[in-house]
């Protein structure tokens, strides 16, 4: 006769050997085929049956948690190690996984999961901004732990998440820095000091100002993408953090494909980068005739001394360097891509032209993200208007051949 099987949230009861009664049930399995069960310890068969109730009413209103004992530390690693890496790929893995350990888990990886509350939430943010992190780099944290806390809801560890319930820290605090757009004037003064710099700084710039690349899709080119006056942009240099044997955290840098699908673009190349080209190789030829064999030959049109490709974050440091020692506005290498695309519009290209530039998947990006004031737009809108509406009158049915 074949046994019967008990369907997940039935439950049974059994005694152990020591005499004790044990009220069980089961929920189901979890991500890795494991059956997972819970269960209450009783001194009697009638508390058992009580106990029993209790769990099979719990798992009914979906407020049974599976294990309360596990702390935020122990299901950061279950969640990093063994779930998220078949959602998203290596470089993101390690970019969380560094967040966790960088700023989270040092102050509330000891809390069990089931006790933190959004209370702790507030004051492991405000202890982020009092160390002196800045707001971004707080809601950085913020979006890694409410992900990794997602996970945990949806597996049933906790019924809400803490996080939710705390509004984020303000994206502009007092000391954050503003997304900067260079006007014509200040993109073409920029343009001149850049002759009298390091041609591979000098090149970097052009390629982010001129054709709006990313960082990494800049440093990524090689010699053998260039087709004439296109260069084909089909890579990205990237610093990944990955965990080394010890468990702790090391930089590699890797070229990967661009951002997204659409970032696979063909863009073209004016007189000033040719320029910039061209110092780039004369920088080369005499780097590898002074380093003889030790010149690293990858193909790369960014390198140092050695041939060896630029690390983005060294390349960064070289354009902060520069913004400070020409007394220039302080800002990020990515808002040279947003100058990019409001100049652009200024100089009466379309919204979907930009976006097809910038390799955006969506205009909708372009627009709410990269396009800052564009006063240019609305003279044009305003003069446009004006000449319809300053124009000669004419008698409206003469002008659809009626009579007057």
């Amino acid at each position: 006769m074949t046994a019967k099987t008990r369907s997940d949230g039935e439950g049974s009861i059994y005694k152990r050997g020591d005499g004790k009664w044990v009220a069980s049930i089961s929920m189901g399995k979890d991500h890795t085929g494991k059956r997972m069960r819970k269960t209450r310890i009783a001194s009697s068969k009638k508390q058992a049956s009580i106990k029993l109730r209790e769990l099979q009413e719990m798992a009914r209103n979906n407020t049974l948690v599976i294990d309360d004992k596990i702390t935020i530390s122990g299901f950061s690693d279950l969640w990093i190690e063994t779930i998220l890496p078949s959602q998203v790929d290596q470089s993101t893995v390690q970019t969380y996984r560094y967040a966790l350990q960088r700023w989270v888990l040092p102050h509330i990886g000891h809390f069990r999961l089931v006790a933190f509350t959004s209370q702790d939430f507030a004051h492991l943010q405000q202890t982020l901004l009092a160390s002196g992190l800045s707001p971004a780099t707080v809601r950085h944290a913020r979006r890694t732990l409410s992900a990794c806390l997602n996970q945990a809801l949806r597996m049933g560890n906790i019924r809400v998440n803490p996080v939710s319930a705390i509004p984020q820290t303000r994206s502009q605090g007092s000391g954050a820095t503003k997304t900067k757009r260079l006007s014509q004037p200040e993109a073409q003064h920029m343009l001149t000091l850049l002759q009298n710099e390091d041609p591979m700084l000098d090149g970097f710039v052009c390629f982010a100002l001129l054709r709006g690349l990313r960082r990494g899709e800049v440093l990524g080119l090689k010699w053998a993408d260039i087709d004439n006056d296109i260069i084909h942009i089909q890579r990205s240099l990237r610093e990944e953090s990955v965990k080394a044997k010890d468990g702790s955290s090391v930089s590699q840098l890797r070229a990967k494909p661009p951002k997204t699908k659409t970032s696979i673009r063909d863009v073209t190349l004016n007189n000033r980068i040719h320029s910039a080209l061209r110092r780039i190789r004369a920088r080369q030829a005499s780097d590898k005739l002074r380093n003889g064999p030790d010149w690293i030959d990858d193909g790369y049109i960014f390198t140092t001394d050695l041939g060896e490709p630029f690390w983005p974050s060294n390349m960064y440091a070289r354009f902060k360097r520069f913004l400070k020692r020409h007394d220039l506005p302080d800002m990020s290498v990515h808002d040279l891509r947003k100058s990019f695309a409001n100049l652009s519009m200024e100089g009466d290209a379309r919204l979907e032209q930009v976006s097809e530039a910038l390799g955006h998947a969506s205009v909708e990006t372009t627009k709410s993200i990269y396009i800052g004031s564009v006063p240019k737009l609305a003279e044009r809108a305003f003069d446009a208007f004006d000449n319809l509406i300053e124009q000669p009158r004419t008698n409206p049915l003469r002008a659809i051949g009626g009579n007057e």
